[in-house]
């Protein structure tokens, strides 16, 4: 029983972690677009 609930804690708990793995991974990568982005916006700007 105990053994059992200990499983399951460490289960979730490494499901938490790699979600806050996950979330920190996109936020890299959307860091990493910001610049994409912003220089696109710069360029419909000079379009216009």
């Amino acid at each position: 029983m105990i053994l059992r609930m200990a499983t399951e804690t460490m289960s979730s708990w490494e499901i938490n972690i790699n979600n806050f793995r996950s979330q920190r991974v996109r936020k890299q990568e959307l860091r990493a677009q910001i610049p994409i982005v912003r220089v696109f916006f710069f360029y419909l700007q000079l379009v216009k």
